[in-house]
């Protein structure tokens, strides 16, 4: 088997010499694949434009693994393409230089461009990756049938590439929000995916599992339990952390026990602000993993006072545990 690692340059030196050479053994590393891409550059800036990454291949075994060449051989150069047939001593066997029909032998460095903002490609995650450069990795690598594992598969291009190419695969990461949007991109691109959905295994189903997720997968998963959706960070900065479909109606999600009147009053004048002075029915969902008497207290108040449906609602209730 093969392994491929990317990271930013931070860390790459650290996790070669500190990890991959511990684990792998130094005997097994094989090549360290320069991607590189162009972009724009500050005019400001002072050092070098940083238009690479790194990627680091090792083998399991340091005489058996898969790389099939022929499959990822890339065009010949128009020069190269003019030479075909001179001759030159010692060059090949009978001294012509003559040239692959399936193309050149690919070097360590790849041009592969990045995602554009405005590619249909783009999903919006941090630290997608273009299909382009995991077609290359799945072809050369692995052969059909072969299972392709991504321990860390982020929005899923890894599984896209493998399935696309007629691999098995597995994906991995620790976002519930991620694997979501693995598995809605994957039936999106591939129709026999929808009538069979790929299984997601190990998201949150209790109180507990909900209290250890990260507080933005948090967020997200209530908002879509409820049928709803989050909003973004320029309105959660505001305290509104979502809407319910199709009435839109403010949400707020705190990962938390005893939420109190303080966090009722703010959520109150966000709900407020959101509808203006002129609405007359207003209403605010608020979801915890409990809450207070003085929230409660306060929520009725709300109501009575100014006029805003202020819904309490905890974890438990949302899960149907009550």
């Amino acid at each position: 088997g093969s392994f491929y690692l990317h990271c930013d340059w931070h860390a790459n030196a650290y996790i070669r010499v500190y990890i991959l050479d511990e684990v792998f053994g130094n005997n097994n590393f094989k090549n360290e694949i320069i991607w590189c891409y162009r972009g724009a550059t500050s005019p400001r800036q002072r050092v070098w434009a940083r238009k690479h990454d790194v990627i680091f291949l090792y083998t399991k075994d340091k005489k058996r693994w898969t790389f099939n060449v022929d499959d990822v051989r890339l065009p010949y150069s128009k020069t190269s393409i003019e030479r075909e047939g001179y001759t030159k001593t010692g060059f090949t066997t009978d001294g012509i230089c003559k040239l692959n029909p399936k193309g050149r032998f690919p070097e360590d460095w790849w041009e592969i461009p990045f995602i554009r903002p405005n590619s249909k490609e783009r999903l919006g995650f941090p630290t997608q990756k273009p299909e382009a450069l995991l077609e290359r990795i799945i072809k050369a690598s692995s052969d059909p049938t072969d299972i392709v594992l991504d321990p860390m598969c982020g929005c899923g291009t890894t599984l896209v590439a493998a399935h696309r190419l007629g691999r098995r695969w597995i994906g991995i990461d620790i976002s519930p929000t991620g694997c979501k949007l693995m598995r809605d991109r994957l039936r999106k691109n591939f129709d026999e995916l929808n009538a069979n959905p790929p299984e997601i295994k190990g998201l949150p189903m209790s109180i507990e599992d909900l209290k250890k997720i990260g507080w933005a997968d948090f967020q997200n998963w209530i908002c879509e339990r409820i049928g709803g959706k989050s909003a973004e960070k320029k309105v959660r900065d505001k305290g509104i952390d979502g809407y319910t479909f199709p009435e839109r109606i403010p949400i707020q999600v705190k990962q938390s026990e005893s939420v109190g009147r303080p966090e009722v009053d703010k959520f109150e004048v966000a709900v407020g602000r959101y509808y203006g002075p002129t609405r007359k029915e207003k209403k605010g969902v608020m979801i915890a993993f409990s809450f207070s008497s003085e929230a409660y207290n306060e929520a009725s108040r709300s109501k009575i006072e100014n006029g805003i449906d202020m819904q309490l609602k905890t974890v438990a209730e949302i899960l149907g545990e009550e």
